[in-house]
């Protein structure tokens, strides 16, 4: 192969990287996991047994709900991310805001076929997720709570996706409830997060309304609120000892080193690193309502 080719070669190779990166890093990977795990512990706790192909094609829809919702906001938010994100694919010039909408909706489209394979409840589940995410998008985002509240109910409402399918709907109140009041209050610290970006563009949110410190002290309320009933799924022995475990020896402590946190210093970047503590958070209060079933 001669110089040419091969530096011609290479230099295809690193365009072809940079396409593949560019769309997994705007789908948030780290995301689709928590969802795509969200529905296996909804399963669970249900007593659905052994995960099978339904569980499975069910876990890939919610990732790529989750997939095609991100890729979505980020179609939405170009603006606001050129302040708060620019990092992000679409602010720093590496993917256009018609290729990501076109991503978009073949991840929705990939998405709907893997809940029909998973079954009749859970093509219902994926229409009203993606009807839910396309409102929050377009317009309930940047209004006072409203953003909160929709991704808050889609994140929690896997567990009810995996109950379902495990066709015991009703134990998944107690973990979609708990998840329901961390999400939000993670939602409300990103708002912080995001407040000159949404400042700039007009958006409506509680923090705007508040203040970051009013705001933060809101999401506190969620935090103490999910501290208080988080050891209610074992009380009424929908899980075993093995969550409180998870919930007292590793997600309580990273909660109130999340809370200090974000008291401690407000500025963007301390409250990214927050956010962060949060979502693992949410990932180990995953694991323990998978490995403390009590069913």
């Amino acid at each position: 192969m001669s110089r040419t080719a091969l530096i011609r070669s290479r230099l295809m190779t690193r365009r072809a990287f940079a396409f593949l990166w560019n769309r997994i890093e705007i789908t948030r990977p780290h995301n689709l996991a928590v969802s795509a795990l969200v529905i296996l512990a909804g399963w669970a706790a249900a007593g659905g047994g052994p995960p099978g192909w339904t569980c499975a094609w069910a876990m890939l829809a919610g990732a790529l709900v989750a997939a095609a919702g991100n890729v979505l906001n980020d179609y939405f938010d170009a603006e606001i991310d050129s302040i708060n994100k620019p990092r992000r694919p679409i602010p720093s010039g590496r993917m256009t805001r018609g290729e990501s909408h076109r991503y978009a909706v073949s991840l929705a489209a990939a998405s709907i076929v893997a809940a029909a394979l998973a079954g009749a409840p859970m093509l219902v589940v994926v229409a009203i997720w993606h009807a839910i995410l396309y409102a929050y998008n377009a317009r309930l985002k940047a209004r006072f709570l409203l953003g909160n509240i929709a991704v808050a109910v889609v994140c929690s409402s896997g567990f009810f996706a995996g109950a379902w399918l495990a066709g015991k709907p009703s134990l998944a109140w107690v973990p979609a409830g708990l998840a329901f009041l961390l999400l939000m209050g993670r939602e409300i610290v990103k708002d912080v997060e995001d407040l000159a970006g949404d400042r700039a563009c007009g958006a409506t949110t509680l923090a705007r309304r508040l203040g970051a410190r009013r705001a933060l002290a809101v999401a506190l309320g969620f935090f103490v609120l999910f501290v208080a009933l988080g050891p209610s799924p074992y009380w009424l022995r929908i899980v075993g000892p093995g969550y409180l475990l998870v919930f007292f020896g590793a997600m309580l402590p990273l909660l109130v080193c999340a809370t200090l946190l974000m008291f401690r210093d407000s500025s963007p970047h301390n409250l990214v690193r927050v956010s962060w503590i949060l979502k693992i958070d949410m990932f180990l209060g995953v694991l323990g309502f998978y490995f403390g079933r009590a069913h």
